[in-house]
């Protein structure tokens, strides 16, 4: 009797959940996830360039984070954790979201034309 009675509890608990959907199904998308060891200077960086701003899912030790125990950065694609949660420096972070597929790179260097110069002149060796 005690287990038909948790089974509704249970069955109450994830019917009572919020429901996600997405007005729109992009095609240019993907799911990524990574896994990140605790830092002592409690700041992270992902490694995708577009990520889709509420779509990301911090866990630590198997327990879902809400949205108030860290800030993410979605300008330079880095999150910090809320001083108040608690974690250990042998955690580890799992971060699952949804990136657009884009042809840009997180960083583009200056370059700048390279002259020859011999005895014959000037030459040409550079971009």
């Amino acid at each position: 009797m005690r287990n038909v009675y948790r089974g509704i509890l249970i069955l109450t608990l994830l019917l009572s959940l919020p429901v996600v959907s997405y007005a729109q199904a992009y095609s240019g998308t993907y799911k990524k996830s990574e896994l990140l060891p605790v830092r002592v200077d409690n700041r992270y960086q992902i490694s995708v360039t577009a990520i889709i701003p509420g779509s990301e899912i911090l866990t630590i030790r198997d327990k879902i984070l809400l949205k108030s125990d860290y800030s993410f950065d979605y300008l330079s694609n880095s999150f910090s954790l809320s001083e108040s949660l608690a974690y250990s420096i042998f955690d580890t972070i799992r971060i699952e979201y949804e990136a657009i597929f884009t042809s840009l790179t997180r960083e583009y260097k200056k370059r700048a034309k390279i002259f020859h110069y011999t005895s014959r002149g000037r030459h040409n060796q550079g971009f």
